[in-house]
């Protein structure tokens, strides 16, 4: 496991996304599975988890490609092992969010529009 810099393809590194060798495509092209696919992510050693999708199946056999964010979410280290599985995940309905502090709310004219162009 890698950081996306390792590939050139940092324009991905504020997304949910991961790169995969060619060779899980071809694993996954003979299951069932469904789109868009959705993997689970662990770590071994920590079992933290998290989910995120892939963007391309073009990684070097052995490699995987995450953002940082991903990486220090699940606690990995460049060339950590991590298992991924597919997975399939419920669509959200209703989502909350709370600043911590005003100042988010004082910042921007308008937090919902940003809120909105951001996710």
């Amino acid at each position: 496991m890698l950081p996306l810099s390792y590939c050139d393809k940092s324009h991905l590194e504020n997304g949910d996304k991961i790169i995969m060798p060619a060779s899980a495509l071809n694993y996954l092209a003979f299951k069932v599975v469904d789109y868009p696919m959705l993997f689970n992510l662990l770590n071994p050693t920590s079992g933290r988890v998290t989910h995120c999708g892939v963007q391309e199946f073009d990684a070097e056999e052995g490699i995987l490609f995450m953002p940082n964010w991903m990486m220090d979410h699940l606690e990995l280290q460049d060339g950590d092992l991590v298992k991924v599985k597919s997975t399939r995940l419920e669509k959200g309905t209703y989502v909350k969010l709370q600043p911590h502090t005003k100042d988010f709310l004082e910042e921007l004219s308008d937090p919902r529009a940003v809120l909105e162009t951001t996710l």
